[in-house]
């Protein structure tokens, strides 16, 4: 066996290793979001005990979690009693005193469950389509059945993911731009006059542009400095397919024509959701800690010499998590 060969078995093992960690860590973030949502629906309906879709449900999350770290984690019962509820559903599932129809292939309940779990927004009657293109015939009573036996929730409860699936769809070409506000104290130390700073990231690469600094921010600056970008950073935008921005009044429909006419759709998030435009958001909160708390500028000038340094060191320096 050669170097080479135990290099890239090494390297299987590590990706094994790190898939099932992945795996596992989902889970352990899954279980608490699965724990609030019963938690909810008992304090509405003014219940004291989860039911028994709920218990399966808490069960299936927690069957191949260390014991460990449950007794770490706060949980609505004790890890014994997640235990007990899972041993309970492995005897329900092989019970010999089943009565009706006989349970459906083993392959087509495992296909059921992952069409389920790979696609949230999928109904009963979705699943039951896909299933018969596969060749299989299935009812939609069935496949509810199988997805209560598993845990699995309905469709409506199954967690909505479509800003996740479009971000994963669109990684490759995916660029998000926003603005900072910093504030510039003037020459006598009165008071202080409000800067705003754009910037355009990459979000596959977390490549970083600043686009302009000002202190009289309008929609005419803003159409500038998008004009700026898509005309004159070419190796930037170049295969940029979306660009996500946020309700900002400096955006105005002709920086917005500025990116279309690139080729690049633009997409805008709802009021008062950051969240969606979470990667550059994250930067300009890395950028006022490591700048902010650390510099004052005193001239708009000034700011814009610190902010192009800073964002050097994040393009070329700078240690990423990913």
């Amino acid at each position: 066996m050669t170097p080479d060969d135990l290099t890239a078995e090494t390297a299987i093992c590590i990706l094994a290793c790190a898939s099932l960690i992945q795996r596992r860590l989902h889970r352990l973030i899954e279980f608490p979001n699965r724990q609030i949502a019963v938690l909810k629906r008992l304090i509405a309906d003014g219940q004291h005990r989860p039911t028994n879709d709920e218990r399966r449900q808490l069960a299936r999350l927690t069957n191949d979690l260390d014991r460990h770290l449950l007794s770490m984690a706060e949980t609505l019962v004790t890890p014994d009693t997640l235990q007990r509820w899972y041993r309970k559903l492995i005897a329900q599932t092989y019970s010999s005193h089943r009565r009706g129809r006989p349970r459906i292939h083993a392959d087509l309940e495992a296909l059921v469950v992952r069409l389920a779990t790979e696609n949230p927004n999928w109904g009963y009657a979705t699943i039951a389509d896909r299933a018969g293109e596969l060749g299989w015939s299935v009812s939609k009573r069935c496949i509810g059945y199988v997805l209560r036996r598993h845990g699995i929730p309905p469709e409506p409860s199954r967690g909505n993911t479509d800003w996740g699936r479009f971000i994963e769809a669109h990684w490759p070409g995916l660029m998000a731009i926003d603005c900072a506000t910093w504030e510039v104290p003037d020459p006598q130390g009165t008071s202080t006059s409000r800067h705003h700073a754009l910037y355009a990231i990459r979000l596959a690469t977390r490549e970083v542009r600043l686009m302009g600094v000002t202190d009289d921010a309008n929609g005419e600056w803003g159409t500038r400095c998008c004009r700026n970008l898509t005309a004159y950073e070419g190796d930037f935008t170049a295969g940029a397919t979306r660009v996500i921005m946020d309700r900002d009044p400096m955006f105005i429909e002709s920086a917005k024509e500025c990116f279309r006419s690139i080729g690049c759709k633009v997409t805008i998030t709802p009021l008062k959701s950051p969240k969606c435009n979470a990667y550059i958001e994250r930067f300009i909160g890395t950028t006022r800690r490591e700048v902010g708390r650390s510099i004052i500028p005193f001239s708009t000038e000034a700011l814009r010499r610190t902010l192009a340094e800073h964002v050097d060191y994040s393009n070329h320096e700078r240690t990423h998590q990913t």
